[in-house]
Formats: C-alpha cells, sequence, structure tokens
C-alpha cells in the first residue's frame, strides 16, 4: 500500500488585527492613591495631554506620571510593574508603601 504524503499546509493567520499606531488612550497602571485617582483608570487621552488632565494629582504626586501608559505599551508595562527589580516595580512599591 503506497504512503500518502501530506499536502503542504498553509501559514495560519491570526483572527486579530494588530494594534492600530493611532491609539487615543492611556491607562494609569500606578497603585491606588485615595482621593485623586485608582488603578486601570482609563483616559482618552494620548500620554502626554492625560497627563495635563490630572492636573492636582499630579501637582499633589508627580511620581504618578510615570505611570501613565500609552495604550499601546499598556502590556509591556503590566510586564514591567509585575517583575522584581525592574524600576517601574521599585516605583510601584515606593508609591503604594507612601500611601500606607
Amino acid at each position: 500500500m503506497p504512503v500518502k504524503q501530506k499536502k503542504p499546509t498553509k501559514p495560519v493567520k491570526p483572527k486579530t488585527k494588530p494594534a492600530s499606531k493611532d491609539v487615543r488612550f492611556s491607562v494609569y497602571i500606578g497603585p491606588n492613591i485615595d482621593g485623586e485617582i485608582t488603578r486601570g483608570h482609563i483616559i482618552p487621552l494620548p500620554k502626554e495631554e492625560a497627563i495635563a488632565s490630572l492636573g492636582s494629582a499630579i501637582t499633589r504626586y508627580p511620581e504618578i506620571a510615570r505611570f501613565v501608559v500609552p495604550g499601546e505599551e499598556l502590556s509591556g508595562a503590566r510586564v514591567k510593574i509585575k517583575t522584581p527589580g525592574t524600576l517601574l516595580h521599585i516605583k510601584f512599591k515606593k508609591l503604594a508603601e507612601s500611601q500606607d
């Protein structure tokens, strides 16, 4: 009996669309700051404008500007916050401890 040869398979195309380079939102990924901002706060503006819109919070806690990230950088920044030894992780812990 002859052996059947397999047909070459076509590369599978991803079903999701690639991220748009025209992302128009930012997210605060830092610790909750009582009375000012909460973790995961979505700001429908590019990073620079989002930071400017946080006016009084930035005045009282200038270090929170570091935790406002553009949408396209969100996943990478979240990994850095959870990775001990990274600058974002260290700054996150320091700011969180200052709230206790």
